[in-house]
């Protein structure tokens, strides 16, 4: 498998569209007792997360016109997403939790981390 980098340019509007297609796409999946490929999620997150970036029209379910919807950067991430952000495991993102290099916020009973701790965990390894 190629696993060197893809750059694609995506205006906000068709960035948007593909996030929705993708959560779209993993709802049928989920829907009709499927699993998807792994990595998907982290590839929603990522570019959900650079449609929020000021991009014009983040990901929205309901359908709304997407260059009236107001961006929204994310404050908190999952496990996968932290992994992917530090290009490492879930289970090495899972271990900074316990040294307490990163500290968990409990949302609803699920673990999220800061993406400002991820920034300044990245920061002070440089």
């Amino acid at each position: 498998m190629d696993t060197s980098p893809l750059v694609l340019r995506l205006s906000g509007e068709l960035l948007a569209y593909v996030v929705d297609a993708l959560r779209n796409h993993a709802r049928l999946y989920k829907a009709n007792g499927m699993s998807q490929p792994s990595g998907v999620d982290g590839l929603v997150s990522a570019l959900a997360f650079r449609a929020s970036e000021g991009q014009p029209g983040t990901s929205n379910a309901g359908g709304c016109d997407h260059g009236q919807v107001e961006a929204v950067k994310p404050r908190l991430v999952s496990y996968d997403t932290a992994a992917s952000m530090l290009d490492c495991s879930t289970r090495q993102v899972k271990r900074l939790v316990s040294d307490r290099t990163l500290r968990p916020v409990l949302v609803g009973g699920l673990r999220r981390l800061r993406i400002s701790d991820i920034d300044a965990f990245i920061e002070g390894q440089a």
